[in-house]
């Protein structure tokens, strides 16, 4: 993807309100993380340690860099939708799910593989934009 491309693709929402993430591990249970970038509000949620969910305000400068990183990101998941398999088991044990909602339209990118380039750049954003290391 040319660097043109990247700040001026079609498919990138160029002012996102809302980003979801959802990530699932088969007997492991799942995360999901929201951020209103309108509302500067983080959520987290983790399915197995109760303790650990909770909802944050962001400041200005955390939702401003949230934004900058989102429209230079590469919105180019590995596999196309029509190949993923969205229900965790023994045989697919992986599954994530990326919402990213406009004013206009919301992009959905999902995937089976947790190594995947834009999922671990999307995580990143989740790490900077919470001040949370996450381990998965």
């Amino acid at each position: 993807m040319s660097e043109e491309n990247k700040t001026n693709a079609s498919h990138i929402i160029q002012n996102p309100e809302i980003i979801e993430c959802k990530y699932s591990i088969f007997r492991h249970g799942y995360v999901h993380a929201f951020i209103n970038l309108e509302r500067r509000i983080f959520y987290w949620q983790d399915s197995n340690q109760w303790n650990k969910n909770y909802v944050r305000s962001l400041n200005e400068e955390k939702t401003a860099k949230a934004r900058e990183i989102l429209k230079k990101m590469p919105y180019q998941p590995m596999l196309s939708q029509d190949e993923v398999e969205n229900q965790v088991s023994e045989n697919c044990p992986f599954y994530w799910k990326i919402t990213i909602r406009g004013k206009e339209r919301a992009n959905i990118y999902e995937g089976n593989d947790p190594s995947d380039g834009f999922l671990r750049k999307f995580m990143a954003l989740i790490e900077e934009t919470s001040d949370l290391t996450l381990f998965w």
